[in-house]
């Protein structure tokens, strides 16, 4: 065990000197320079009806209530089907939320202990806002599709304010992008 981990040490400062001596560019070559102009922008997005309503699903993603079990791959975020937080199931794996939170009584606070969604909310909230004050700029889009697409908006925000205020009462409604 002791030449395992002497060998360990010796493959971890290798590798620690191995990259000190070498350049990014020797590693990754140009990898990590892009050409100009391949971003996606708020102008690509509202550019073709397509890219509006991905747009618009995406906000069904994070404003939408679901008691689902979930996995973020942006912020590795995991959560547990609300039946566990009674006596209706048992959620037994250590990492959920209602093992933590209520199974072993280690709730914490408010924001996160209930359902941990309050920055989801805001999120769908903004892109909401994003999206009706850009959703007249796409050019190939019926005004028939505009008008449903900007009444699934409204009601999602709807819905995420009806949410917070359920839970944790007055919040300040932001029905307009901020000017920063």
């Amino acid at each position: 065990m002791k030449t395992l981990n002497n060998i360990m040490k010796l493959t971890g400062f290798c590798l620690v000197l191995y990259a000190m001596s070498t350049s990014c560019e020797d590693m990754m070559g140009d990898f990590l320079e892009k050409a100009p102009g391949v971003d996606v922008t708020v102008d690509t997005i509202f550019s073709t009806q397509v890219n509006a309503e991905t747009f618009l699903t995406g906000i069904y993603r994070e404003g939408m209530y679901t008691d689902l079990a979930r996995w973020s791959e942006l912020d590795g975020y995991r959560g547990d089907m609300f039946s566990s937080y009674c006596d209706e199931s048992e959620n037994a794996a250590a990492w959920v939320r209602s093992q933590t939170f209520y199974n072993i009584g280690a709730i914490n606070d408010q924001v996160n202990g209930d359902e941990g969604r309050w920055d989801y909310r805001w999120k769908a909230i903004r892109r909401v806002n994003i999206f009706l004050s850009r959703v007249d700029d796409v050019p190939d889009a019926s005004q028939a599709w505009k008008n449903q697409a900007k009444g699934q908006a409204l009601f999602l925000r709807g819905l995420c304010y009806f949410e917070m205020f359920k839970r944790y009462g007055g919040v300040p409604l932001v029905d307009s992008i901020p000017d920063p």
